[in-house]
């Protein structure tokens, strides 16, 4: 998925957007695989659209999915 400053896509709640945001960035210290997307969806900040928001909740989903794994340190 592509981000970028698109002026055709509609505006989404600049306060969901933050908070989603907000909570990806704690995340971030404890599951560094997605601090790369994370910074990708920071840099709209002032202008969030449609497709940040999207990328920004895929990110949550994946999260979702991978709730389950965990590091196994054996003898």
């Amino acid at each position: 998925m592509k981000l970028g400053k698109s002026e055709n896509e509609g505006l989404v709640n600049g306060t969901l957007f933050r908070q989603i945001v907000g909570n990806l960035r704690f995340i971030c210290h404890s599951r560094p695989e997605i601090a790369f997307s994370f910074e990708l969806v920071s840099r709209f900040m002032s202008d969030h659209r449609q497709s940040h928001l999207r990328a920004a909740k895929r990110i949550m989903i994946y999260l979702k999915g991978t709730l389950s794994y965990r590091i196994i340190f054996s003898h």
